[in-house]
């Protein structure tokens, strides 16, 4: 997990990155978290604490264990933040489904919620 910028929206719980065991390997850098659901962007680095205690929590790895990585470029958190809300979508011209989405997250955790059915989100 490299370059990372997890945001909680108004659903979110205290474990924004997931849930693990000792059995599971984590290289994690240059991350960040803004869990505050404040409606600014306002993270703080990720450190292994987050990502679960005791039992609960990976083992942590110092370095990546696939590589070489081709044709990837790694960015910082904060500029693969601001690609995303520039350019993600399913597709060339965004519809109303990435429309919504990207709004959530521009929110900066005001926005939002866990989907449960194609209902709620206005159909398919």
């Amino acid at each position: 997990m490299v370059g990372n910028y997890f945001i909680a929206g108004p659903d979110s719980n205290a474990h924004f990155v997931g849930e693990f065991t000792a059995t599971d390997h984590v290289y994690q850098k240059d991350n960040f978290a803004d869990v505050d659901k404040d409606g600014k962007l306002n993270g703080r680095p990720v450190v292994p604490a987050d990502f679960g205690r005791g039992e609960d929590a990976p083992t942590f790895v110092s370095a990546p264990s696939l590589g070489p990585l081709t044709d990837v470029t790694v960015e910082s958190a904060a500029a693969a933040l601001s690609n995303v809300l520039a350019h993600a979508g399913c597709s060339l011209h965004r519809d109303a489904v990435d429309a919504r989405l990207v709004d959530a997250v521009r929110s900066f955790g005001t926005r939002g919620k866990i989907i449960r059915s194609e209902a709620e989100a206005g159909g398919l």
